[in-house]
């Protein structure tokens, strides 16, 4: 019986170790782990003592399905989406862009005050963000970034005005990181030229 007792004891062991030793196997090495990045915002504005424009609701933006992940987008064909290898978002692009635009929209200075839905600021205007292009276009190695802006009326819904802003950025070189640094340049440039047309359309 004892005999029997270690027998299965030593065999027990055993197979624990090489679970252990297989699990270890799995766990990533450090190189595995992919680079992430971040939308910045437009800088807070040297500009001006403008007279402020009313406050203003950002909504959470609309991305089209296969970019509101935390891939990187790239467009082999018109008609085909792919993702880069081993570099990612550090957010899903929606959360990244509303961050951005709440945030750049608030160092402009040019609104009472800059807030997100249901926070409790009474605002006059809702500014809604659509983005319908946010990838590497590699027929011609561009960085496209495409928003489709609407600005509504918070006391009835009432859709006021709207355009649609893209830009598109050289990418320098083959390397990963640059598409990501070239996306959040062209994205900026849009926030630039949204900020521009809103000075105009909202009073």
């Amino acid at each position: 019986m004892t005999l029997m007792l270690k027998k299965f004891t030593k065999s027990w062991f055993f197979i624990v170790g090489m679970f252990l030793l297989s699990s270890c196997s799995l766990l990533p090495e450090p190189n595995d782990i992919p680079d992430r990045f971040l939308l910045e915002s437009i800088p807070p504005s040297s500009a001006s003592k403008r007279a402020k424009k009313s406050a203003i609701i950002i909504d959470t933006p609309s991305v089209y399905t296969p970019l509101d992940n935390t891939r990187i987008a790239l467009l082999p064909t018109a008609n085909t989406i792919d993702y880069i290898a081993d570099i990612e978002w550090g957010d899903r692009l929606s959360v990244l862009v509303h961050e951005s635009l709440i945030q750049s929209f608030q160092n402009a200075a040019l609104f009472e005050s800059v807030g997100r839905l249901n926070t409790g600021l009474q605002a006059k205007y809702l500014v809604t963000v659509d983005v319908r292009e946010f990838f590497r276009r590699c027929c011609d190695h561009k960085a496209v970034a495409t928003y489709f802006v609407q600005v509504f009326s918070l006391s009835d819904r009432k859709s006021l005005n709207s355009k649609l802003f893209s830009q598109a950025v050289s990418i320098p070189d083959d390397k990963a990181v640059t598409v990501p640094l070239s996306l959040n340049q062209a994205h900026k440039k849009v926030v630039a030229d949204i900020l521009s047309w809103l000075e105009k359309v909202i009073d």
